[in-house]
């Protein structure tokens, strides 16, 4: 049997935790450790706090820097935010180390348009390191952009495309908490304007870019729409 391929986790809150126990599942993968800032749970075994018995030996540090001094994973998994430019700064220790980062920040998707700059930064930092990071998920990373992308690859042309986000449950303050915050304007999906780029990259449109600029803020409320 091939070597396993090592990795460790990136953030322990709901969706890291979630990810562990697929992970767990899997027989292709180590865990050796995880990363959070909570001082609650550092020193503490993966297992304990994801309910998994069977990670003995995976601890949970503070920080990448004090992880690599005791373990050296090939793979870190991070789901520990949505924004490009924090993503960046946090996951740069890694990709100097050479790792493969796969990060379920929304903003990854396209994140040229919110972080050019940092963008950039990271791009010869892992041609020089031979590190790399991928932003996917399911939405933004599926549904919305890669999906019709595919369903579209059959079609002799497309004028537009149109997908709709429906938000069914929320996990803190519940569903009026959130409607009423949207009201206000307040309350916004970061996923909008990356889906927007992509699409259009992958389609070789020329985009709309007033399009992706009405996308961009928490004030967008409308389905997202091309075309």
């Amino acid at each position: 049997m091939s070597r396993k391929i090592k990795v460790a986790q990136f953030g322990l809150g709901p969706i890291g935790q979630s990810s562990l126990r697929l992970l767990a599942e899997r027989e292709n993968f180590e865990i050796v450790g995880g990363i959070d800032i909570q001082p609650a749970l550092s020193g503490k075994l993966v297992g304990d706090v994801c309910g998994l018995p069977s990670l003995a030996k995976a601890k949970i540090y503070p920080t990448f820097e004090e992880m690599w001094k005791k373990v050296k994973p090939d793979v870190i998994v991070h789901t520990a935010g949505s924004r490009a430019k924090i993503t960046f700064e946090q996951c740069k220790p890694m990709l100097q180390k050479g790792l493969a980062v796969v990060s379920s920040c929304e903003e990854l998707l396209f994140p040229a348009h919110r972080a050019p700059k940092e963008t950039v930064a990271i791009d010869k930092l892992c041609r020089k390191s031979g590190g790399r990071i991928l932003g996917t998920g399911v939405n933004p990373g599926f549904v919305l952009d890669l999906l019709p992308v595919c369903l579209s690859g059959v079609c002799r042309s497309v004028r537009s495309v149109y997908g709709e986000r429906v938000v069914k449950r929320a996990g803190i303050g519940g569903i009026q908490e959130i409607v009423e915050r949207g009201k206000g304007g307040a309350c916004g999906f970061s996923g909008v304007a990356v889906t927007h780029c992509s699409f259009v990259r992958m389609e070789d449109w020329e985009g709309d870019r007033d399009a992706g600029t009405r996308a961009r803020g928490s004030r967008h409320q409308d389905p997202v729409l091309f075309g």
